[in-house]
């Protein structure tokens, strides 16, 4: 049975066995460096348009001819490659000059509404009601509150509750204690009720 390859595959393959080689010397250098930019050939001092006094017609002198128009034919993509290149270039950094100097000015301008309004508030009176107000007690303003009655229950669960709650419960019932197995927090058994 022939096994069926995807087109994928092999450059898989290829590129497993790349990263083995590389992975085989790690101490070796790995170069990142960028392609140099394509060489063009300098113009020609002298272009003939024929091949030599002895050159006579169809004497398979064309190739000569046919090479030197397309070496120069290179050498002028190149220079109007790179002339483009530099253009756009220029273009680029001209807008972001121009945008530049519109972000510098929009700054410029809302720093000065910034300065403006901390000018016009510095100005204003600070009144008794807009200070601010500080979360720290002093000592004299701190009253402890009041202390908490521990309850020990039948169970030995120490139960605690401020004394100043336990009046109000008292008041809201309207004076009335409550019965003493919901005071002595007893746990009722239901089942145990019928």
């Amino acid at each position: 049975m022939s096994r069926i390859t995807k087109p994928g595959q092999k450059k898989t393959n290829a590129n497993a066995s790349e990263l083995k080689k590389l992975l085989a010397n790690p101490t070796q250098e790995i170069s990142t460096a960028k392609p140099p930019p394509p060489s063009v050939a300098p113009p020609p001092d002298v272009i003939y348009t024929f091949t030599g006094s002895t050159a006579g017609a169809g004497s398979g002198e064309f190739h000569v001819y046919k090479h030197a128009r397309h070496k120069e034919a290179e050498r002028l993509k190149y220079i109007n490659e790179a002339a483009q290149k530099d253009t756009e270039r220029d273009e680029f950094l001209k807008r972001r000059e121009e945008q530049q100097q519109k972000d510098a000015e929009k700054t410029n301008k809302n720093r000065a509404r910034r300065q403006k309004r901390k000018q016009a508030n510095a100005k204003k009176p600070v009144k008794a009601s807009e200070e601010p107000k500080t979360d720290v007690k002093s000592p004299e303003d701190s009253t402890p509150g009041p202390e908490p009655e521990v309850k020990v229950t039948d169970a030995g669960v120490a139960k605690a509750e401020p004394k100043a709650e336990l009046e109000i419960k008292s008041e809201a019932i309207g004076g009335q204690e409550e019965p003493e197995s919901l005071s002595e927090g007893k746990i009722i058994d239901a089942d145990a009720a019928f």
